[in-house]
């Protein structure tokens, strides 16, 4: 069944509430396994549970250690997950991810597993050999590169998953990596809040004290989710800053600028848990008990993206569900208090609570930086055509006020203030005046860090 929406929206609640997978006393017991057959539960609407079992066991049984043979190692306080498409992903930049998690590590202290989930995937059955030998071989050239970045403290573990395309999107990448950590965190009893984050493979770089933060308010359950600030790099321009930049270049950051941008003015205005739907949240630094995931169905299949947003809309919609239950099984009203146990989380860790978890929160000492390059690839294989295509798709113009950027203007508003232009010849050449430019440096002062700066965490 495939998700064809843009978020995970939430079905009508029925009139008469089924009751939960398992037992409150049956998570108490096992609260790990209590999490895994609720997951499983939810996933047998697109198959049986038994062969959602068998994925599971098959996406467990992909990790390796990077030595080649598994052997008992200190149980992580966190677990790192990175999606890799192996055949397209530069090794430098994989490279770096890791360097910039062993950084984190160091400065954490406790023990970090981190788990590389290689990825390709095939068109058809005529290049599925070619595809897979291929990734094969970069696979192998990637571990060889990452021997000597393991230590004691930092464990890494990778897979490879070559799947047909219409298998292979980005959520399901994920869905699957996410099966593999379920059964690593059984295996190991690591426990029912065990932290899971997760990293992209442009990961620029994390700051210090993100796996402390991160660990406690997540082991907390005061939020379902927990969210380092978001920076971004030009990490894809050589390291120069953006005066030094072409044009194009130029146009992309700008553009990346104004996208960005407005979906942080939104998470800003909702950061205190007031309505969040619409609102997009990056996946890359997304953090959460691996209970919460388990417990909430996981990605359903056939999620293509907007992975964070569906996992939101999932947990405030499962615990609606289950508190609607408890009132409808003891006869309550709908404004009636229940448990806080109610819902998906095991007694032990309820008791701890004073409220309902909010749906996320975003971590504001803290931030990750990737890399902004959405556009990039697109502008370096269509040239001037492809640029100008992004261009008038997504705006031409970007208004800079002292109260920030992104705001959206009508043309005869915009014509009264002092907007950013990208011009435009007959030829479709971009031309950025120097009138501009003073303009462009504040919009990435302000809002982005060059690859050799370390960036200042921004509320």
């Amino acid at each position: 069944m495939e998700v064809l929406s843009p978020f995970c929206l939430e079905p009508e609640a029925p009139e008469i509430i089924p009751p939960p997978p398992v037992t409150q006393q049956e998570l108490d017991r096992d609260p790990v396994g209590g999490a895994i057959h609720t997951y499983l539960h939810y996933r047998n609407l697109e198959r049986t549970s038994e062969q959602f079992e068998n994925t599971m066991d098959d996406n467990y049984d992909l990790l390796e250690s990077l030595s080649g043979a598994e052997q008992e190692r200190e149980k992580p306080e966190i677990t790192i997950c990175i999606p890799v498409a192996i055949n397209r992903e530069d090794p430098s930049t994989t490279r770096r991810a890791l360097d910039v998690v062993s950084r984190a590590q160091q400065k954490f202290g406790k023990p970090v597993q981190v788990i590389l989930w290689a990825n390709a995937k095939y068109r058809d059955g005529n290049d599925k050999e070619a595809v897979s030998m291929e990734a094969l071989g970069r696979y192998d050239s990637l571990r060889t590169s990452l021997r000597e970045r393991q230590d004691g403290a930092l464990e890494i573990r990778t897979a490879l998953q070559v799947k047909p395309q219409h298998e292979a999107s980005i959520g399901q990448v994920r869905a699957n990596y996410m099966e593999a950590v379920a059964l690593d965190v059984q295996k190991r009893h690591l426990g029912y809040d065990h932290p899971v984050m997760w990293i992209d493979a442009d990961a620029i770089d994390i700051s210090d004290n993100t796996f402390e933060q991160v660990t406690q308010k997540v082991r907390s359950f005061e939020d379902f989710f927990v969210h380092p600030m978001t920076h971004y790099g030009i990490d894809w321009h050589e390291g120069a800053t953006l005066d030094q930049a072409d044009a194009a270049t130029k146009v992309v950051v700008i553009d990346e600028i104004r996208r960005r941008q407005e979906n942080r003015n939104v998470i800003r205005a909702t950061a205190n848990n007031a309505d969040i739907a619409g609102v997009y949240h990056e996946e890359n630094g997304l953090a959460f008990a691996i209970g919460t995931y388990l417990s909430i169905g996981g990605l359903p299949a056939g999620q293509r993206a907007n992975e964070s947003r569906c996992l939101i809309d999932a947990a405030l919609y499962t615990t609606y569900e289950a508190q609607e239950y408890y009132r409808q099984e003891h006869g309550m009203g709908p404004s009636d208090d229940v448990p806080l146990s109610v819902g998906f989380l095991p007694e032990s860790t309820a008791r701890k609570l004073t409220q309902t978890p909010k749906a996320i929160e975003y971590l504001t000492q803290t931030y990750t930086t990737m890399a902004a390059r959405k556009q990039i690839s697109r502008v370096m294989e269509e040239g001037p055509q492809g640029l100008y295509d992004i261009w008038t798709k997504n705006y031409r113009r970007l208004y800079v006020d002292e109260e920030g950027v992104g705001a959206r203007w009508s043309d005869d508003q915009i014509h009264e203030r002092t907007p950013v232009y990208i011009e435009h010849s007959s030829q479709y050449n971009p031309r950025i005046t120097d009138q501009h430019k003073a303009l462009l440096r504040r919009l990435v002062a302000r809002y982005f860090t060059a690859q050799d700066h370390s960036p200042t965490p921004q509320s």
